[in-house]
């Protein structure tokens, strides 16, 4: 069993982080970004996200260096699950980051339709949606390319919530199932 945190931040230290900015003011959040880390077999913390304009692992002390945590949610997932997690991100690792797409969010929004890359460049929801898709072994939401981070914030806690409060959700075993 591995475990793995799925996280709500902001920049820290960042002189103008007028793009954190943006996106806390436009979805009306504390966070503008999403993450998942797990813990490795060395105990240290692995980040895997769609930031500074590519997809990509960021290690623990740059991780604590760069991320003001928010808000993060833990759950335990089966060392099967955690193989289709890294399969998923080595599949992606170095892909570019969707930077119109997030741009194009508002339109959305209006109803005007964009066109979207699919899994090719992917922004930090999206990538997080896909990524939890890929533990729960199926499609989350039918379109992945425009959701938004408050989705994707009440998606986990949802999940969290789910459980006993003292219990850690076990994602994609039959634990948790039979519980109200």
């Amino acid at each position: 069993m591995k475990k793995l945190r799925v996280g709500f931040s902001k920049p820290k230290n960042s002189l103008f982080p007028i793009f954190s900015w943006a996106i806390r003011l436009y979805e009306r959040t504390p966070y503008s970004h999403v993450y998942i880390r797990w813990q490795t077999k060395w105990d240290t913390w692995l980040c895997y996200h769609a930031a500074s304009l590519m997809i990509h692992f960021l290690g623990e002390a740059s991780f604590a260096k760069k991320i003001n945590i928010v808000e993060e949610f833990e759950f335990e997932i089966s060392d099967e699950r955690f193989d289709k997690l890294m399969q998923f991100c080595t599949k992606h690792v170095g892909a570019d980051y969707a930077l119109l797409e997030v741009l194009s969010i508002p339109l959305n929004d209006l109803g005007i339709l964009y066109e979207t890359n699919g899994d090719t460049k992917q922004y930090c929801a999206e990538l997080v949606m896909r990524a939890l898709g890929e533990l729960e072994g199926k499609k989350l939401i039918e379109n992945e390319d425009r959701v938004k981070l408050k989705f994707v914030y009440d998606f986990v806690k949802y999940k969290k919530s789910k459980e006993p409060r003292d219990e850690i959700l076990d994602m994609g075993t039959n634990k948790g199932k039979d519980r109200a």
